[in-house]
């Protein structure tokens, strides 16, 4: 049975998504819950997991870095949300697929091409995907 996706969250980010139940009852979970997996008797339960939990330093239940790199080479998404205070873990996450980070912790991307309101850190798009995401 898969299908779904699992979203997971420091305490730090709840702020981000007020209406979500972050909780063993919703979609969204703790990146420190005790019961995170992906996985139950050989199946996938998700197909794409979201991490929002830069800085957390390790996993709750029985997600680790193998376990995660795994999940994506079986063909799952991974959507991966970093910033400078990202921890070890996340940017080895981040790295063993393909992302290079700045060793400058100042930096910024900055794109002349798309950007917003005259400032070239804000990224600009008009081409997303309509999707419904309800919590």
């Amino acid at each position: 049975m898969t299908g779904g996706i699992l979203i997971t969250v420091t305490k730090d980010n709840v702020v981000i998504f007020p209406n979500s139940p972050v909780n063993s009852e919703g979609l969204g979970h703790l990146a420190t819950d005790s019961n995170l997996k992906l996985s139950q008797y050989g199946e996938y339960l998700y197909d794409g997991l979201v991490l929002f939990s830069s800085t957390v330093q390790k996993f709750g239940g029985s997600l680790d870095l193998n376990y995660v790199l795994e999940f994506v080479d079986s063909g799952r998404d991974l959507i991966l949300a970093v910033d400078g205070l990202a921890s070890e873990l996340v940017r080895e996450i981040a790295t063993e697929c393909g992302v290079d980070f700045n060793e400058d912790f100042a930096a910024v991307v900055i794109d002349h091409g798309s950007f917003a309101n005259g400032d070239h850190m804000l990224i600009a798009s008009d081409d997303f995907i309509d999707f419904l995401m309800s919590f």
